[in-house]
């Protein structure tokens, strides 16, 4: 479905699919539908011409025309729609009933389709006729307008442009923000008599499109490490104030986001945030103030607890501003920076600009921009790869204006970027104007609407979602939407600038595309078609299950595509959704379905059944449902015959390219993990894969299957995400190597041991961004595992971001002594410890102690991007049978860390060890460029040997499981 085509593209197919014999149109009938479907593509062709046109430039007319013929499109879809479901009927009740009952029953429903089914062939008769007629009056009406000389543009690029990617790598090299970005921090810092603690509040100031969320962000990840708590929060013109004071807390701590604080009101919410605020240092961001009347009440929340907090508020109000301490006025891009960001978007730096760069267009281009970030880049994104005489068109358009209408001038550059955008593109960029402002779009979930709402078109070789992620990064191309990555470095959200989001709104409410309600200050309405086919209730929690009692006549939406019930409440799903036979999407992540009904197995159409580790499976849902590209379920409610059939049904899901399973793998034996690797050795288009029970806490011995499958399964080449939790290593597997898995980029493990041979396996992986190790965690001891590497030229976990390490995994990083007179060497030696036996862990020498030697002046190429560490000290491992202290981690070695989370195992370990631990870990931060506050959290704190140590197996590991649980989310698992 289009903007200007509406339904058109939609329908040929659809009336193509009237002449199979399931339909039984008779002779007459039959041309009529063959001659309609050709006149349709015609008109179809012709529109699309007419979309190509930008909608300011067309003749009224021509408006006219297109808008009366989307409106007809919708209404000829729905028509057709209505027809298939009527003469295919319902889908048979899966109710059991008696065998008398049953065949008195189905004569009866016999005889009534029969009926039903011919009145339904009578009634497309005469609704065809008179799609004819309607056609025919919109021919001779087309026949007055000349539209053959509008061609096409050429097809965007189908990847994200890694100049793109590289220019918004990292905030603090964003050009021209080094010198603002200092400015703040300056404005931040205490000075004079202010350095006794007090709170500070600063705002910063600026046109829309500046960059002051960007200058924010900047600021924010310098300074953060050095505040117990912190918050980032958009606000916006209509969101609730509400809703942002919960957002503060949430951010503060997760356990704000339970329900039970959904109840309070905005007094209540104040006083929950000057409870946890009072006794903290903290750092919270504000960005996009748009009324004092909302500043004042979140400001109030701000306690004075002279321990020197930090308030940024960013604005376009200065009235706003004015309400701060003091205000920080955000500059455009002098001449120079927007010079050099222009370069940088179009050809990766000023360094690489082409001899025949039309530099008179350039200029006046820029000069068009105004030094507005939002702007320089966004023109930028339309002009890559085009001609000259593209650039100096582009001049011709431009009009005059006063200095200094930025906001104009970059509204209008805009609605220029957008008419250059392919027409596919634009209808999915409408569709993003459903969304509230500043709102963080989820990838995924956003292309499966595009999807059902049929505005991905069909590529031989391409599955839908594949297609539809092509026009997500088109968009990220374009600069027209904002990429957001996720913690590994991913890009798995969006953003879409405010003055992007007037623009499409604006777009959209002209073509009658979109409206949005805003009676209740939230909520949108699509009302592009009469018969849903998208339905997301997402996010709406309710009290009880009382609320979603609207659900039981969810079988009468027969048109619906798309169900979303993404964090709900909602805790069963009726039957009668098998009736939803056109449904190709089911996505209940973070809703509290535990069990679905046996009617999801009649969902033919289905693409993506997303559950979540909660979400139990139907007992045979792979028998018909074999056409899914996701599928995420649990399988725990299922015996151990039909887990097994499960798992060999898994192999006719030949098109599946995410597949998660959660539940225990191990007690069905050889013939369930038998059934499972062969199912694995079809998939061979899965990018994803999960297998993870949670229950499974690594204290049992490994069976022998799990052996063989180290030695023998082969991954599909193109993983992304691998995570086995489920499965119980003894070293790594030989198919997780650097020449087969290119593509992984998130990879867990359960492993016992790691040699060095696996660790360089590990390191060489080339776009690995997340790596999460669990180890057997016993006080027994295992096989003693010391992997050491002496890193120099080569790459060694170049792209990782996080590093999780837990059952007992640590990693030391050791400067090699002979290499110390020669600095520029920068040989690192990499250790990887299970806890087992003797450990590489020196401590750090008196003479080492005393001098810090620069970091700067050994550039290690271990992790150099390493931002997140998790790890686990078994304490007495280290400490009482001497082998070493926390004291020479090696931290200081890797640069960009910024946030590290320290599980302190205390088992059979004296206070005073944990104590020395916990001081030693302390002091490795401070030797950090950084300085960061290292999280230390204690497990099984009462089993030190100064306290008893009596009490009962069944408490060892209970506050590490806790934790597990904590970064589950971190783990994408």
């Amino acid at each position: 479905m289009d903007l200007v085509t509406g339904a058109l593209g939609n329908l040929a197919p659809k009336l193509l699919q009237l002449l199979g014999d399931e339909y039984r149109l008779h002779k007459g009938l039959r041309e009529k539908v063959e001659s309609l479907s050709k006149e349709l593509k015609h008109v179809h062709a012709t529109l699309r011409k007419v979309a190509e046109v930008p909608w300011d430039q067309l003749d009224e007319h021509v408006k006219i025309w297109a808008d009366e013929l989307r409106e007809k499109s919708y209404d000829m879809e729905d028509v057709l729609d209505t027809f298939l479901v009527r003469v295919e009927g319902p889908v048979p009740s899966g109710k059991k009933d008696g065998k008398i009952k049953r065949k008195l029953k189905k004569k009866m429903d016999s005889l009534f389709t029969l009926f039903s089914k011919g009145k339904a062939r009578h009634d497309i008769d005469g609704a065809i006729e008179d799609i004819i007629k309607q056609l025919k009056e919109v021919a001779e009406r087309r026949a007055m307008y000349k539209l053959d000389d509008v061609m096409a543009k050429p097809t965007a690029t189908s990847k994200i442009d890694p100049r793109l990617v590289a220019m918004n790598n990292e905030v603090n090299k964003l050009i021209g923000i080094d010198k603002s970005s200092g400015e703040l921090s300056r404005m931040l810092s205490p000075v004079g008599n202010d350095s006794n603690g007090k709170m500070k509040i600063v705002s910063v100031v600026g046109v829309g499109g500046l960059g002051k969320t960007t200058l924010a962000q900047a600021v924010y990840g310098k300074l953060n490490p050095n505040f117990g708590c912190r918050a980032f929060v958009p606000v916006g013109r209509d969101r609730d104030v509400k809703t942002v004071l919960r957002d503060i807390l949430i951010d503060l701590d997760n356990k704000y986001m339970d329900v039970k604080y959904n109840i309070l009101d905005e007094r209540q919410l104040i006083k929950q945030l000057k409870d946890f605020l009072r006794s903290n240092r903290y750092f919270i961001v504000i960005d996009d103030v748009w009324s004092t009347e909302t500043w004042n009440i979140i400001r109030t929340a701000f306690v004075e607890n002279d321990s020197g907090s930090r308030v940024i508020v960013t604005t376009r109000k200065r009235e706003v501003a004015s309400m701060a301490d003091k205000v920080y006025y955000l500059q455009a891009l002098s001449d120079d920076d927007s010079k050099m960001l222009l370069y940088t978007r179009l050809y990766g730096g000023e360094d690489k600009c082409p001899l025949n760069h039309p530099a008179e267009a350039s200029e006046k281009i820029l000069k068009k921009c105004g030094g507005v970030p939002l702007a320089v880049i966004t023109m930028a994104s339309m002009l890559v790869g085009k001609s000259t005489e593209d650039w100096y068109d582009m001049c011709k358009s431009f009009y005059g204006g006063n200095e200094g209408q930025q906001i104009h001038d970059t509204e209008w550059l805009l609605s220029l970027s957008y008419y250059d955008l392919p027409l596919y593109l634009r209808t999915c960029l409408l569709y993003l104007s459903v969304y509230p402002e500043d709102y963080l779009i989820e990838k995924d979930p956003l292309i499966w609407k595009w999807i059902a709402e049929g505005l991905v078109e069909i590529k031989t070789g391409t599955s839908l979602f594949q297609r539809g992620e092509e026009y997500f990064n088109q968009l990220i191309n374009s600069s027209l939407i904002q990429a957001v990555e996720s913690s590994d470095g991913v890009i798995d959200r969006c953003r879409v600038h405010d003055m992007v989001l007037d623009l499409i709104r604006e777009m959209s409410k002209k073509v009658n595309f979109v409206t949005i309600s805003n009676d209740d200050g939230e909520g949108t309405l699509q009302r592009n078609k009469q018969l849903l086919h998208v339905l997301a209730i997402e996010g709406c929690s309710r009290a009880s299950a009382e609320d979603w009692q609207g659900l039981r006549h969810l079988g009468n939406l027969l048109h619906l595509r798309y169900l979303g019930l993404r964090d709900t409440r909602i805790f069963e799903l009726p039957e009668e959704i098998g009736k939803l036979k056109f449904l190709q999407i089911l996505d209940l992540e973070g809703s509290c379905v535990q069990l679905l009904p046996s009617g999801v197995c009649q969902l033919t159409q289905l693409l993506c059944l997303h559950g979540d580790r909660f979400t139990k499976a139907p007992d045979g849902l792979l028998k018909k449902v074999t056409s899914l590209e996701e599928l995420r379920l649990n399988i725990d409610n299922l015996d151990d015959e039909s887990k097994r059939q499960f798992m060999k049904d898994l192999g006719n899901l030949s098109q599946v390219r995410v597949l998660s399973i959660y539940g225990e793998l191990r007690g069905g034996g050889m013939a369930l993990q038998s059934e499972l690797v062969q199912s694995l050795d079809n998939l061979h288009k899965l990018q994803h894969l999960r297998l993870v029970d949670y229950n499974f806490d690594g204290e049992d011995d490994t069976c022998k299957w799990w052996v063989e499958w180290e030695d023998t399964v082969v991954l599909p080449r193109g993983l992304q995400v691998l995570n086995l939790r489920a499965v119980p290593f003894r070293r790594l597997p030989s198919c997780i190597s650097p020449g087969h898995l290119q593509n992984l980029c998130q990879l867990l493990l359960r492993v016992e041991a790691i040699d060095e041979a696996g660790l360089r396996a590990l390191g060489g992986l080339p776009e690995l961004r997340e790596l999460g190790l669990l180890a057997r965690r016993s006080s027994i001891a295992s096989t003693a595992t010391v992997a050491s590497i002496n890193i120099s030229g080569e790459g060694f976990f170049q792209k990782l971001r996080r590093c999780i390490l837990i059952g007992g995994w640590i990693v030391q990083l050791v400067l090699n002594k002979e290499e110390e007179e020669d600095s520029k060497a920068g040989v690192v030696s990499v250790s990887f410890w299970n806890g087992n036996g003797a450990a590489p862990f020196g401590s750090r020498t008196k003479q080492q102690a005393g001098c810090r030697r620069s970091v700067e002046a050994v550039p290690p190429p271990v992790m150099p991007n390493l931002q997140y560490l998790l790890f686990e000290v078994p304490v007495r491992a280290l400490y009482m049978d001497g082998n070493g202290g926390c004291d020479n981690l090696g931290l200081e070695f890797l640069p960009p860390l910024a946030n590290v989370h320290v599980i302190v195992n205390c088992m059979g370990a004296t206070a005073d060890d944990v104590d020395k631990a916990e001081a030693d870990l302390r002091n490795a931060a401070q030797l950090h460029p950084n300085k960061f506050i290292p999280d230390i959290q204690r497990v099984d704190e009462h089993r030190m040997i100064a306290q008893s140590i009596d009490k009962g197996d069944e408490e060892d590991g209970t506050e590490l499981t806790s934790l597990l649980e904590d970064v589950r989310t971190s783990l994408h698992c």
